[in-house]
């Protein structure tokens, strides 16, 4: 890592200017903007008619929209850990909320300070606690992210969240900024302010008279329709709650006058299955499209505005393609691969498959529009042909059985890279590959 910084210095000061030079190559600032529990297919610009996101809709439309991103691992801290390290989950050895990411792990915005950035964050929910992601940055939550020094933000809402970045954009700096915000509303227990808490239809009283959402999460309890679509009108008006904080954030950067020099990014770390499969509620329990297919949009100079990218991204591909839109060397400890050269069209064309797992052990594949996923809870196998049947209504694993084994034997090599004892990661728990063994996919 340390010598990395220094690589990063010499970069920054080589891309700088020694003193005495005529001329300064210009750096841009990066925004990232995550939020924590968006499903992709609630925003109006990834499909939603009844969606009411105007900013992140008017986002997508200034930029590029990534049509396919698959997180590694459907929990906030290990998702958001894979993709400021770029490294699978079972390479960081991060399976939870509670784990913690090591300090010899490379982040972004430790290679971007070590680049020259001035890199500020402000994370809401469990990010709070930092677990790792404060790393790198300068400000974090307002303060110096020192050993036992991270300020208890706790669980605020958007506004909240947008009022602590105001003075990001304010006055004049020579070094470039990073910028990270966490948004956490979406999350359970869905209560969004007024007007909000109506906008769709929902009724967070009478919501809140019938049902426990810790009772929900444990699945003590059934919805019927109306609380069902109560509560997932809740969850939009956290959407839309979250939507208008982001706009206030982004009139901020343009009345700044930084827009021109700023790219924009939107992303989350996870979804939210809400009935889809198993009468469940919730994320981190099982492999589908629900809980694992998030939104990432890409907005700023020289990216071409209204575009749709097709294919298959990872999460932990977004870090790489940021650096190489700002020209920031990558580390080689970053597993990912930027798909920067597929946002002027064309496609982003994978030769290997994306995985996907939990910390039950549970593990998905998908590559060309198939799917498979081994659910170790319900202990079965499902296949699903995803561009014939995108809401995985239609088991195939015992139909197409030469697709079956194909990516069976896919998820048999990754399982069996991972657990090795010559690569296996310091961090994978012993727990973590009895559960692999009971499925089969290590000796």
């Amino acid at each position: 890592m340390k010598r990395f910084r220094i690589a990063c210095a010499l970069c920054a000061l080589i891309a700088c200017g020694f003193p005495g030079c005529a001329s300064e190559k210009l750096r841009y600032n990066l925004l990232l903007v995550t939020i924590d529990t968006l499903r992709a297919d609630r925003l109006g610009c990834y499909g939603n008619r009844g969606a009411s996101t105007p900013s992140i809709d008017r986002l997508a439309r200034s930029g590029v929209m990534i049509s396919n991103v698959t997180t590694q691992i459907p929990a906030t801290i290990p998702s958001l850990a894979s993709l400021f390290s770029s490294r699978l989950p079972h390479d960081s050895g991060l399976y939870g909320n509670r784990d913690h990411l090591a300090s010899e792990e490379t982040t972004l915005a430790e290679v971007l300070a070590g680049a020259g950035y001035r890199t500020m964050a402000v994370a809401y929910g469990v990010p709070s606690q930092g677990r790792g992601l404060e790393q790198g940055f300068h400000q974090y939550n307002g303060a110096s992210p020192e050993p036992g020094n991270l300020p208890s933000v706790g669980f605020g809402t958007a506004d909240e969240v947008s009022g602590r970045v105001e003075d990001w954009f304010s006055g004049e700096t020579e070094e470039p900024f990073f910028g990270w915000i966490h948004f956490w509303d979406p999350h359970q227990d869905y209560s969004p302010p007024p007007p909000y808490d109506s906008m769709h239809g929902g009724s967070s009283d009478g919501l809140s008279s019938m049902v426990q959402f810790s009772d929900v999460f444990r699945r003590e309890i059934e919805l019927g329709p109306e609380e069902l679509a109560s509560s997932l009108a809740l969850y939009d008006g956290e959407i839309s709650f979250v939507d208008r904080e982001i706009g206030k954030v982004l009139a901020r950067l343009e009345q700044s006058g930084l827009t021109e020099r700023t790219i924009v990014v939107l992303a989350a770390d996870h979804g939210e299955d809400f009935y889809e499969h198993h009468r469940y509620i919730g994320h981190g329990r099982f492999l589908y499209e629900a809980g694992l297919h998030v939104p990432t949009i890409l907005s700023g100079p020289h990216i071409p505005a209204g575009s749709v990218v097709e294919g298959d991204a990872r999460l932990i591909d977004l870090a790489p393609t940021l650096l190489k839109l700002l020209d920031v060397p990558m580390p080689d400890s970053f597993e990912g691969r930027s798909f920067a050269g597929s946002l002027a069209g064309g496609g982003i064309e994978r030769s290997l498959p994306t995985f996907s797992l939990l910390e039950d052990g549970s593990m998905m594949t998908r590559r060309d529009g198939w799917k498979l996923a081994v659910h170790r809870q319900t202990s079965t196998m499902e296949l699903f042909d995803l561009m014939a049947d995108p809401g995985e209504r239609k088991n195939l694993a015992d139909d197409a059985t030469a697709k079956r084994q194909e990516m069976e034997e896919s998820l048999r090599s990754w399982a069996k890279a991972f657990s090795d004892e010559a690569t296996r990661p310091r961090n994978l728990p012993s727990e973590f590959e009895k559960r692999l063994r009971a499925l089969g996919y290590i000796d």
